[in-house]
């Protein structure tokens, strides 16, 4: 029997950019639970990082930071980019 795939969190659709270990990504879809975010950086699958979302704002405040800590659980290639699966474990705002 077939089942559908079931999601830990709702899931979001947006661009959010990121910094990806030496490099830049961007979000594609989010949620508390994971990231779906291209990058031109080829990841190993089962890889713990840590990635930091880029949230600015509009006032004179700063922007906000937010780290997440998982694991990369698929990478397909994508054109000259790879598209990333990320669970996160963890995250914290900056």
């Amino acid at each position: 029997m077939n089942f559908p795939r079931q999601r830990k969190a709702v899931r979001y659709q947006g661009k959010i950019p990121l910094e990806v270990k030496q490099g830049m990504g961007c979000t594609r879809n989010f949620s508390t639970s994971g990231l779906y975010f291209l990058t031109d950086q080829r990841l190993a699958i089962g890889e713990q990082l840590e990635v930091v979302g880029l949230l600015e704002h509009t006032g004179p405040v700063p922007g906000c930071r937010i780290r997440y800590q998982g694991e990369v659980l698929r990478m397909e290639p994508l054109d000259e980019k790879f598209g990333i699966a990320f669970a996160v474990t963890s995250y914290t705002f900056d």
